[in-house]
């Protein structure tokens, strides 16, 4: 059988509490996709209980006004949120199609659009665990998230790598 291959060193920035944060240029859009990191003090099994369920993830990510699920499976939800945003601008609905998966003791999360306010929005949480006996989860989210919106896409990029970086602090915190 094939032994699992080595885990990488965790970031030493991670290990200190830290978010990071990084975006690629996504080929047909002003706006980039973006990566964010950050570890948290628990378990994989416990964060995915505040991440698997988008009821619950209108306590972590910002500016949710509404929250409703459409409809559920097992494996699937469909939730329709509303977002705030600043004037002069109305706020932003998006309906997500969300799929939960687990696996190596892990857990992913993916959402795509089935429709609303955006030209796009898709991206996933992956839940990795961390240390010699998996007590903390190295949490990524994955997004690329273009709202139709007639802002300046600096003017997204900018309001977006700044609320994956709060909502990341707040999870970090749910879990001291």
């Amino acid at each position: 059988a094939n032994a699992a291959p080595p885990a990488r060193p965790l970031d030493r920035r991670l290990a200190r509490g830290q978010v990071l944060s990084r975006s690629r240029k996504v080929k047909g859009f002003g706006v980039p996709r973006f990566i964010v990191q950050a570890l948290v003090n628990a378990p994989p099994a416990k964060v995915w209980e505040r991440l698997s369920d988008c009821r619950r993830l209108s306590k972590i990510l910002m500016n949710v006004e509404q929250l409703q699920v459409l409809r559920e499976t097992k494996r699937t939800q469909r939730c329709r949120m509303v977002f705030g945003t600043p004037f002069p601008y109305s706020d932003i609905t998006s309906e997500l199609d969300y799929t939960r998966a687990s696996r190596d003791g892990g857990f992913k999360l993916s959402f795509s659009l089935h429709k609303g306010d955006y030209l796009r929005n898709r991206g996933s949480w992956t839940l990795t665990p961390v240390g010699p006996t998996g007590q903390q989860t190295l949490v990524r989210y994955d997004l690329h998230t273009v709202p139709d919106l007639a802002a300046p896409d600096s003017m997204v990029t900018w309001s977006t790598r700044r609320a994956l970086t709060k909502m990341m602090v707040k999870l970090q915190k749910l879990f001291p």
